[in-house]
């Protein structure tokens, strides 16, 4: 399976940075980032552009699939959670200090959110619980 950990090694071995893995690959030096400090998969498309620009064979099998269960257990939590405290999405980006996109992401399943996030998400619904 391709991971962040074998990312990392096969990148390190050929003595890439992260940007001059983002030159060969087209892939953005960002999302290259974010796949190695585990902040998000990568899809297919992505994966498959950085194994090839690491020489090796692209095999679409070893792709790390999301866990889809939790993830829209998570966005339900997430949604119902928010509108039972009647608030909107930017209300609670604002409140976390984090962009709306997140929150949205997460609410339509298409990110998990970072432990960060969730931490504040949490923080948030725990302090507030005896406002609304």
């Amino acid at each position: 399976m391709y991971t962040a950990e074998w990312l990392r090694k096969k990148r390190n071995e050929l003595k890439l940075t992260r940007e001059q893995l983002a030159n060969l690959s087209d892939v953005s030096h960002f999302t290259i980032e974010g796949i190695e400090q585990k902040k998000y998969l990568g899809s297919n498309k992505t994966w498959e552009m950085l194994v090839l620009a690491l020489g090796e064979d692209f095999n679409s099998e070893k792709v790390p699939q999301k866990p889809t269960s939790d993830i829209v257990k998570n966005a339900d939590w997430l949604k119902s959670k928010r509108l039972e405290y009647n608030i909107t999405q930017q209300e609670l980006a604002d409140s976390l200090a984090i962009h709306l996109r997140t929150i949205t992401n997460i609410e339509q399943g298409k990110r998990v959110g970072s432990l960060n996030t969730w931490k504040k998400i949490n923080a948030f619904f725990e302090k507030n619980s005896n406002k609304y």
